[in-house]
């Protein structure tokens, strides 16, 4: 067995992660907790992976549980196990390497988090809204109006949405080729209205922006690049403080709208599920507790008995 470094090794998990086409996003994210797991193990005086033990894992997990993030506050459970999640994986890849004897993995756990329901989800309404703010008269109104229009009609993430060339695009068969997590392909329709702005926006405006022949990203900044991920955040709570939407927008938010009100529309929750690019179905529940939800307001607010309730009470 050849010794190496933690940094060392950390590099190499890392050269992995890419080899298993992890997203640019997945192992970004990866790499902060890594490093705050490697900043744990310094303080330790923990220099080589033979020192890991399940005992120090669990010593990692309380301290993340009880140390102030860099906002002040508490780690919620969720961001717990999103933490220990990384450090799992790294173990795991000490022990393919043979860096590392089976056993110290037992000292991860994780906490019971809960179903996580979206944070912000539109009306119908709201949605067009939205999606209407954009002035279309101008190179950036336009490109900004066809990628919220694509978000809602086949609620792809963020970084699916970023990625996409313009090869991805089936104008015949008005499909959209999406590379998902651990860049999983799956065609996803693309409605009529999006479809009509992408057209627009490859024939009238994209030529504008794309500086680089060879560029092949569908959408692009202002410079001509691929355009980063704050970008589309930033115009997308830019246009719905336009639209006057009092609520916290992101580019999530199309996906959370999409899939509630689908099902809203009586569309099959397996539909949707292969829709949002969900391996288990478990992932796409959280939409049928929205949708529950709703109904749940509705019955309190029409029906006759709750209505009597609400007499009663008065």
């Amino acid at each position: 067995m050849v010794n190496l470094s933690l940094s060392e090794l950390v590099a190499g998990f890392f050269v992995d992660l890419q080899l298993r086409n992890q997203t640019e996003a997945t192992i970004k994210t990866c790499r902060w907790h890594i490093d705050r797991f490697l900043k744990f193990l310094a303080v330790k005086g923990v220099t080589i992976p033979e020192q890991i033990t399940r005992e120090l894992l669990r010593e990692y997990q309380v301290d993340l549980v009880l140390t102030p993030n860099i906002r002040g506050r508490r780690n919620t459970p969720a961001t717990v196990n999103r933490y220990m999640g990384s450090v799992a994986g790294f173990i795991r890849y000490l022990k393919r390497e043979n860096h590392l004897p089976p056993g110290p993995e037992q000292g991860i756990t994780y906490a019971r988090t809960g179903r996580q329901l979206p944070q912000t989800v539109l009306s119908r309404e709201e949605m067009v809204r939205l999606i209407e703010a954009p002035d279309i008269r101008t190179v950036l109104g336009y490109r900004d109006r066809t990628i919220m229009e694509l978000l809602y009609t086949t609620a792809i993430r963020r970084n699916e949405c970023r990625l996409l060339t313009v090869c991805d695009i089936d104008f015949t068969e008005r499909l959209l080729r999406v590379y998902g997590k651990g860049r999983k392909e799956r065609m996803v329709p693309i409605g009529r209205i999006a479809l009509k702005f992408l057209e627009g926006y490859l024939v009238n405006v994209r030529p504008v922006l794309v500086m680089d022949p060879v560029e092949e990203h569908l959408f692009l900044s202002s410079k001509g690049r691929r355009m980063s991920r704050n970008v589309m955040g930033e115009f997308i709570a830019k246009y719905a403080r336009r639209a006057g939407i009092d609520k916290r927008v992101t580019p999530h938010t199309f996906r959370h709208t999409c899939a509630t009100l689908m099902l809203r529309n009586h569309a099959d929750v397996r539909h949707i599920q292969v829709l949002l690019g969900h391996e288990s179905l478990e992932s796409t529940q959280i939409y049928t507790h929205v949708a529950a939800t709703d109904l749940k307001e509705v019955l309190e607010k029409y029906h006759p008995r709750e209505r009597d309730h609400e007499r009663a009470k008065g």
